[in-house]
């Protein structure tokens, strides 16, 4: 997709090939794309990655340590993980790393999908449908309000 994000129409969405070729669409790929490629590669089971910056999740990523699954919705997940501080983002290095955390996650990653937290920047999710994606971003927003709120409601 190209330009605001915030404000995305389906006339800012491309239509890419599995080598990079945009087959509808105008615009240049993500600088993302190597890394949601990589994952479409590993994991014949993944039908949608998304990378975002939803406002608590990506400050809970400033945390550094991985998120608990606090809200009852997030049982199944289990701990969010947090990627290692010193990777370069879209790197090769990095997106092994994402490979690795999601490996060692299934078969549960392969039913429900699961997330990674990048460092002080936001979140990737991987899921096998754009609808599962979707849903567990929400619930790791919800999760991360839960978890700063219950931090301001205790009592010292």
């Amino acid at each position: 997709a190209k330009g605001n994000r915030l404000r995305m129409s389906p006339d800012d969405l491309l239509l890419v090939d599995m080598q990079g070729h945009i087959l509808d669409g105008f615009g240049d790929l993500s600088v993302s794309w190597p890394t949601h490629r990589r994952l479409y590669e590993e994991f014949d089971y993944v039908g949608a990655a998304i990378h975002a910056h939803p406002k608590m999740a990506t400050a809970y990523a400033c945390q550094t340590e991985p998120m608990p699954p606090l809200l009852d919705a997030m049982k199944k997940y289990g701990p969010i993980p947090v990627l290692p501080r010193h990777l370069k983002v879209d790197s090769p290095e990095f997106g092994q790393a994402i490979v690795d955390i999601f490996r060692a996650t299934e078969p549960s990653f392969k039913k429900h999908g699961h997330a990674v937290f990048y460092p002080f920047h936001g979140i990737l999710v991987a899921a096998p449908t754009l609808d599962d994606a979707f849903d567990l971003l929400e619930r790791i927003e919800f999760n991360a309000i839960a978890i700063f709120f219950g931090k301001l409601l205790e009592r010292p």
